[in-house]
């Protein structure tokens, strides 16, 4: 397997006068980054959370299964503080009776 690196780096995102300032980088996950998204009064930057299990799998070589595994101790189990990425999960779209799509539901991922 090539480098597995997740770990967080304190880049600033060169987007603007204060946008970004501070957040975390998840390292080797650049594919991914979809935003920023904001805490009060500080900055934490957004992944997408399949995207980056897809780079573990085809950079890496690993197992669907490997990757979630990796992915869930090193990257986003990893607490750096305040500025910690956030790793977005999109729900899948879902057809209406009208035949629109929708997203489901949401409902609470147990972690832990």
């Amino acid at each position: 397997m090539g480098d597995k690196s997740g770990a967080m780096t304190s880049d600033m995102i060169p987007t603007g006068k204060t946008f970004g300032t501070g957040a975390l980088l998840a390292d080797g996950f650049a594919e991914a980054f979809v935003g920023m998204g904001h805490r009060f009064t500080y900055d934490v930057a957004v992944y997408d959370r399949q995207k980056c299990l897809e780079i573990l799998v085809t950079r890496d070589g690993m197992s669907d299964e490997q990757a979630e595994d990796y992915f869930a101790e090193n990257v986003e189990g990893a607490f750096m503080g305040r500025h910690t990425p956030i790793f977005l999960e999109k729900p899948p779209r879902q057809k209406t009776q009208a035949g629109l799509s929708a997203f489901p539901t949401p409902t609470h991922r147990g972690r832990g």
